[in-house]
């Protein structure tokens, strides 16, 4: 027999579903700056010597019109040059020449650095061949270390003079604060906010 719905009544057990209070499983980190914008500009430390990386300092200071990028040498109309410094004519490394359109275009590339202590920063020595770099860690570094690498303009790089050699110099100095930021190159653990678990509805007795 059907009932009127005004009829009806829940059963006595039955209450209004609440929301748990997430439970506390854990915590996240927030990352802060280990240096200000105007201390990140300013970094300085000891190089050592013979060594071909400078500091954010030294290269940051630098007049961009004192120094050639890349994209400057592709511009410059020497091909022999140019082409040198991406290898051509060196036995030992094979050449980059593939990326001669993109460096005259300006478009961002792939530059990598073999280091032993830390990521690539702005002052880094850096190569746009993996293979050189490869080979410099494994016959200078003994194998020691790790690869990094990061996409740049070829207006980033200046060049060396060395084939597969240059220094990486970024254009905005802002951004490239906050990317160090972002990667956790100069950021140290903060403040710890907790982690909610899970939570979800539920029908209690009474």
């Amino acid at each position: 027999m059907n009932k009127d719905p005004k009829d009806y009544k829940p059963s006595p057990w039955l209450k209004e579903a609440k929301p748990v209070t997430p439970e506390v499983t854990g915590r996240s980190p927030i990352l802060k700056p280990t240096m200000t914008l105007e201390e990140f500009k300013n970094w300085d430390f000891h190089v050592p010597e013979g060594g071909s990386s400078k500091t954010p300092k030294t290269v940051l200071s630098w007049d961009r019109a004192d120094y050639e990028t890349l994209y400057d040498l592709s511009q410059q109309g020497d091909q022999f040059r140019f082409d040198e410094a991406l290898g051509k004519g060196w036995k030992e490394w094979k050449p980059s020449l593939y990326l001669r359109e993109q460096i005259k275009r300006n478009e961002p590339i792939t530059v990598y650095r073999a280091s032993d202590t830390g990521d690539i920063i702005p002052g880094s020595y850096v190569s746009e061949s993996l293979e050189y770099v490869k080979e410099h860690q494994e016959n200078i570094m003994q194998g020691a270390g790790k690869i990094y690498s990061l996409n740049v303009k070829p207006d980033e790089l200046m060049t060396y003079d060395d084939p597969h050699e240059f220094i990486y110099i970024p254009m905005d100095a802002d951004k490239e604060y906050q990317r160090l930021i972002d990667k956790g190159i100069i950021t140290e653990p903060s403040i710890a906010l907790p982690t909610p678990g899970p939570s979800m509805p539920f029908i209690k007795r009474s």
